[in-house]
């Protein structure tokens, strides 16, 4: 049963219920849409104050999977809601938070007469991210090297290449360089790049080139990326290529942020995600709520007027 048909109060901004439209970006990937849908399900039944529990909710994916973005205002719509607040789930706003999700919740959403309220910003700098970041980091180290996540010893030794989607946005490119900024902060190693997947240089081979030639004896690759897909499996093969020639050099990739998320076990998997996007859900409610947010992202990163995107 979707939150939609809970039987719990709805919120309520003169006299319009207001529902909540979480969209994911979609993938072919079944493991990756079973993660979208696990971090969906977590945000409607956490019981926390900033969860979307008893809240008329519904998944839509932009592509490539099931349900579409109409599909998923047709069920807000017959749950009574008037009022849309997005929920973009991703990491940063580029093309598909700025153009392609804001059209497709536009076109659906006046087809049956609903009001969009605001769209949500991204994942972006939060710092929920930055430390589930960090942890995927040491989670490597410490499974494949034997690396105790407190061990400072070490991390002279250690190379590191950050690696983004991608986006023509010089906007969602700064904010992948000030995450960079911010993760090698909490985790301090000897070298470390970033390198972009799509439309940005350096180029992912750039990056890991720029990685084997520090000489160290530890090369950790970790894909800046939410969930299971294409690209991940792709920069896998990479590291496999890279490591099968190389003999004084060992090559690590980490997990995607999303990879602790459990369709078929919620309560006890990663809820981070979902927690982090649930509060930007509620506090965009609030138009007073939102700007105060938006102001304090300005000075983190380039993208706060993205965060009334729909509805200022």
């Amino acid at each position: 049963m979707s939150s939609s048909e809970s039987e719990l109060p709805s919120p309520e901004h003169g006299g319009n219920v207001v529902g909540y439209l979480v969209v994911g970006h979609g993938t072919r990937s079944k493991a990756g849409q079973d993660q979208v849908r696990a971090v969906f399900d977590q945000m409607t039944q956490l019981d926390t104050p900033d969860s979307l529990g008893g809240l008329p909710a519904e998944l839509a994916f932009l592509e490539l999977a099931q349900p579409d973005i109409p599909t998923a205002i047709e069920r807000l719509f017959h749950a009574g809601v008037k009022e849309l607040v997005v929920v973009p789930v991703l990491l940063f706003s580029a093309g598909h938070a700025r153009q392609d999700i804001p059209e497709a919740v536009e076109a659906a959403a006046k087809q049956f007469g609903i009001q969009i309220r605001r769209q949500c910003s991204s994942l972006c700098l939060d710092p929920s991210i930055v430390n589930l970041s960090a942890e995927r980091f040491h989670l490597a180290l410490e499974r494949h090297a034997g690396i105790a996540p407190a061990s400072n010893l070490i991390a002279e030794e250690i190379g590191l290449a950050l690696i983004g989607r991608g986006s023509s946005s010089d906007e969602a490119t700064a904010a992948m360089l000030q995450f960079a900024e911010l993760r090698t902060q909490a985790t301090p190693v000897a070298w470390s790049s970033v390198g972009f997947i799509h439309a940005q240089r350096p180029t992912v081979e750039e990056a890991l080139d720029g990685l084997a030639a520090t000489g160290l004896p530890w090369l950790v690759v970790q894909p800046h990326l939410l969930f299971e897909g294409e690209l991940i499996d792709e920069l896998r093969r990479e590291v496999e290529y890279r490591q099968s020639f190389s003999k004084s050099q060992t090559w690590l990739i980490t997990e995607t942020l999303g990879s602790g998320i459990d369709s078929a076990d919620v309560e006890h998997s990663d809820n981070r995600l979902a927690v982090a996007l649930s509060k930007l859900a509620i506090q965009a409610t609030d138009s007073a709520g939102l700007s105060r947010v938006a102001t304090e992202a300005c000075s983190r990163c380039h993208q706060a007027r993205q965060w009334c995107r729909i509805g200022a």
